[in-house]
């Protein structure tokens, strides 16, 4: 985890910079209309922090599913940049991960 904070933080902190990323990515049209060498890093560290946030909340009972709807709140914004043969398959993974 992040050094210094427990891994409650880490997990929120995670979803929150993951969804700020993405609303990011769909919102601000300079970042909308950027190229993909700027636009692809961004997309893919929002879903290595999600990833981070899921990993981290199984670890705790309480956690796991308030920041599993988090998540899945977070993926949309994400899945909405991803070229649209991608979406199913972004979407799909959210909402196997939220069965």
């Amino acid at each position: 985890m992040w050094i210094g904070w427990d891994r409650a933080t880490s997990a929120v902190l995670a979803v929150a910079i993951a969804a700020v990323l993405g609303l990011a990515a769909v919102l601000v049209p300079r970042m909308r209309d950027a190229s993909a060498g700027v636009r692809v890093p961004v997309l893919v560290g929002g879903h290595l922090l999600l990833l981070l946030a899921v990993l981290v909340s199984w670890q705790r009972d309480a956690l796991t599913v308030p920041i599993g709807a988090a998540a899945v709140a977070a993926l949309i914004p994400l899945t909405l940049v991803l070229p649209r043969a991608a979406r199913p398959s972004s979407l799909g993974v959210g909402y196997a991960y939220a069965l």
